[in-house]
């Protein structure tokens, strides 16, 4: 009979061969030995495809499945439909985990019956490293908690990759052919979950990769608001709760006033930004009100620039920047 794993890692992969052996490594190295992971080559064709099949021939516990192209939310759906886990963790081509990071993960799920467990990440720069724990100490969370907390930001993210699920939490596919699926389906999967349990513990690495903002990056910002929108509203039907509502309020107007203050900084084609920070005006029309009680002041304030004046929130906006170029506050 084929052996079933306790957890199945999920990999997807497409061009990422200046890092690919690196987070393998990491991998192969973990010291909770039963688990399998799926690299899921999404039609790779810069050599990461064959860097896929040597794992796979060097440690059984490595299995290849080689598609089209087709974006990562459909490779994640493909892991998923070859995957034999008890339990599923991601991770992303570019990073690293620590050793110890799968044994940490299974552990808190057992000890307190989780569906969820979490731990601390770190991000990776040229020049240094930055860590974010998000706990201070162990927590267990029930729904609603998991809820507001994921809404909150400060404790839980929409993150897949520092977290093991329970199977069963996966009873969907991902959006594909979208960016940011990881929170388009964070209320799905939280739909499955009683109870979360997170840890401080830094045990993965996250590469940030310098990039440049381009009509690539503008069409994926947009796809951000549109995920962040679905994600409130479904949020604030699994939990019908007032707390949730001011949560959610805050949630999606701190996302509208970043995204409309990378656009209106860092655009600086003047018809391209106004474009951009119009589209993001029409859809903020569509968010709910923006309510000074939950948000503050400032945030308030710039919230109803951008919905209701986006020239003049251009013009704000691009002044405070140049006052000072080194304040990268959120909102």
């Amino acid at each position: 009979m084929e052996h079933s794993p306790e957890i199945s890692i999920i990999v997807p992969v497409y061009n990422a061969i200046p890092y690919l052996r690196p987070c393998l490594d990491s991998i192969a190295s973990q010291s909770f030995s039963d688990w399998e992971c799926i690299l899921v080559d999404d039609g790779s064709c810069d050599g990461s495809e064959l860097i896929c099949d040597e794992y796979a021939a060097r440690d059984t516990r490595f299995r290849v499945v080689h598609r089209a192209n087709g974006g990562v939310a459909a490779a994640r759906n493909t892991g998923l439909a070859a995957c034999r886990g008890k339990y599923i963790g991601w991770v992303d081509s570019d990073d690293l985990i620590h050793e110890g990071l799968f044994q940490r993960l299974h552990s808190l799920i057992i000890e307190h019956d989780a569906d969820v467990a979490q731990v601390g990440m770190e991000s990776l720069y040229v020049s240094h490293t930055s860590p974010r724990p998000f706990v201070e100490t162990v927590v267990v969370y029930n729904r609603k908690q998991t809820v507001a907390e994921l809404l909150n930001g400060k404790q839980i993210e929409s993150y897949l990759w520092n977290k093991l699920f329970r199977r069963s939490v996966f009873d969907f596919v991902f959006p594909e052919g979208m960016t940011f699926e990881d929170v388009y389906v964070s209320p799905l999967w939280l739909r499955n979950v009683g109870k979360m349990v997170c840890a401080p513990d830094i045990l993965y690495s996250y590469r940030k990769r310098k990039g440049s903002i381009s009509k690539r990056f503008v069409e994926t910002r947009i796809d951000f608001i549109h995920a962040m929108l679905n994600c409130a509203q479904q949020l604030q039907e699994i939990e019908k709760e007032d707390v949730i509502d001011r949560l959610a309020n805050i949630y999606v107007w701190k996302g509208f006033v970043r995204t409309g203050k990378w656009m209106a900084r860092f655009e600086e084609d003047p018809k391209a930004r106004r474009e951009v920070i119009k589209k993001i005006s029409v859809l903020a029309k569509t968010a709910p009100n923006p309510k000074s009680e939950y948000l503050g002041t400032k945030l308030w304030g710039r919230a109803n620039l951008l919905r209701n004046y986006p020239s003049i929130f251009i013009k704000y906006i691009r002044i405070q920047f140049r006052k000072d170029p080194s304040n990268n506050d959120l909102f």
